[in-house]
């Protein structure tokens, strides 16, 4: 009798929990929920997945790296993912400069839904890794390191990273329009660069 009681009473306790509560335990993916909450804010964010996996297949971006087996497999391929956002965030930063005019941008790269924030300061553009999220006004950009590499080694143009979906902007349209301008004066300066050099030799 008592056992039965007891019973009773720890379901009616459950019972009273949040829906959230009971479904947290062992079937909650963290990766896959940020993943849903990014694609849910930013509509169609999650493209640029298939965008790069079709960019591969095309060529126009390098095929992925083999993933290894093994214990240790994860935690490296871990690693070497951060190492490569962080070196394309950089390497971002120095390209663009500091103009004053450019709208912020947080940039997310995915699948790992991990943002940075690059504005512009008085001296530098500042560059903020693992920020929580975008701030009011800033320009959205959703893309994968490999995507951005490709642009900032000049291998894809601008207008192939952009019209082939390999990023995906969100804002006020008239920032986003300065933006893409931004990206295009760059990769112009960058061919006058190339053809100034092949004269002269």
């Amino acid at each position: 009798m008592w056992r039965r009681a007891r019973l009773t009473a720890l379901i009616g306790l459950l019972a009273l929990q949040p829906l959230s509560v009971s479904l947290a335990c062992g079937y909650e993916d963290p990766a896959s929920i940020a993943l849903g909450s990014l694609n849910f804010t930013y509509p169609n964010a999650l493209w640029v997945g298939t965008a790069v996996w079709q960019a591969r297949q095309d060529g126009l971006l390098p095929a992925a790296k083999a993933l290894a087996s093994g214990p240790d497999a994860a935690l490296k391929a871990g690693q070497d993912g951060r190492l490569e956002a962080m070196q394309a965030l950089y390497q971002l930063r120095r390209r663009l400069g500091n103009d004053p005019a450019m709208p912020p941008l947080s940039v997310v790269f995915t699948p790992a839904v991990m943002w940075s924030r690059l504005a512009p300061q008085p001296d530098k553009l500042s560059l903020k890794m693992h920020v929580s999220g975008p701030q009011a006004g800033d320009v959205v950009m959703v893309t994968e390191p490999a995507a951005l590499q490709a642009w900032l080694s000049g291998s894809l143009t601008s207008s192939q990273l952009i019209d082939n979906g390999l990023v995906r902007l969100y804002g006020d349209e008239s920032a986003i329009a300065s933006l893409r301008n931004t990206f295009i004066a760059l990769n112009g300066r960058d061919n006058e660069k190339v053809a100034t050099f092949s004269e002269a030799n």
